[in-house]
């Protein structure tokens, strides 16, 4: 629990403190974190890597499928066949 909270607090202090709306910095620090409690434990690094794979195996299905919504949307933009922006009631947002 404690990497976990360690890491949010770094987000959040880059994230409300340094303005930068970028996580990558904080989120690799949170993962060495982690791997530096699952030292104190006793835990292997080959461990952490294996889980993190798992957890990328599942999810990047889903993330594929993302993508290619969005690469259809930027494509019916392009073509002119969809407008960029939201139109409510007439107004643009």
């Amino acid at each position: 629990m404690a990497p976990l909270l360690l890491t949010v607090a770094l987000l959040m202090v880059q994230f409300f403190v340094f303005k930068d709306y970028t996580p990558h910095v904080p989120l690799v620090i949170g993962i060495c974190i982690t791997g530096m409690f699952m030292a104190l434990k006793g835990r292997k690094w080959a461990g952490m890597e294996q889980h993190m794979y798992r957890v990328m195996k599942v999810a990047l299905p889903t993330t594929v499928i993302i993508l290619c919504v969005g690469m259809m949307i930027a494509a019916s933009i392009a073509a002119g066949t969809v407008r960029d922006g939201c139109w409510c009631m007439g107004c643009r947002f």
